[in-house]
């Protein structure tokens, strides 16, 4: 088995297509909604918060969540505008803050974890997102930004006729890496009836 990791759905979804994935499970935010492939199903898993991403001693670490207003007025680390278009919806909603944050920093992955590490910046994370050392997550009010996990196969390739366990699986899954995200665990006690994976 070969596994793949793709920040932007558009290139997995082109892999389902032609045949080269047998499933993938994308991101994207509300409003953003891939392109329809052919014979491409696309199954919403899950639509989970978005929570800050801090450096452990930062003053807002101390804080059992963040409100965005106080953390667009911090340095930022941002992943690149492309065609993930993370950051056109982290600067969607954020328009709608007293103040827009300062961008010095673009990054992704363990390059963007360093920089908030390193007390440079702060940024946001998915809410499974796993502690790491020197790291703080923390919801932020009122759940303003949210991410989007859908689970896609390709209709008529080989795990079509064993969609319900695939489901079931990921799933599961999915559970188990919310138990491992204390600040996420928190937070689904503290709302029970959102965030819930679907069958």
């Amino acid at each position: 088995m070969t596994a793949r990791c793709q920040y932007a759905p558009g290139p997995l979804l082109d892999d389902l297509c032609a045949g080269r994935l047998e499933a993938a499970v994308l991101g994207n935010h509300p409003g953003q909604d891939p392109a329809p492939r052919h014979g491409v199903v696309l199954h919403p898993l899950v639509t989970e918060p978005v929570f800050a991403l801090l450096p452990a001693g930062h003053p807002l670490a101390a804080l059992e969540e963040v409100s965005l207003a106080r953390l667009a007025e911090e340095d930022w680390a941002a992943p690149r505008p492309d065609s993930d278009r993370t950051r056109e919806y982290w600067s969607s909603v954020l328009s709608l803050t007293i103040r827009h944050p300062r961008i010095p920093y673009e990054a992704e992955g363990r390059q963007l974890i360093e920089i908030v590490r390193a007390g440079l910046a702060v940024s946001l994370c998915q809410a499974t997102f796993i502690d790491v050392p020197g790291i703080a997550v923390r919801p932020l009010a009122g759940n303003p930004l949210w991410y989007r996990h859908v689970l896609a196969w390709h209709r008529d390739g080989p795990l079509a006729g064993h969609s319900e366990a695939l489901l079931r699986r990921v799933r599961d899954g999915y559970l188990k890496v919310c138990a491992a995200s204390p600040a996420y665990a928190r937070w689904r006690q503290r709302h029970p009836d959102a965030a819930q994976p679907s069958l």
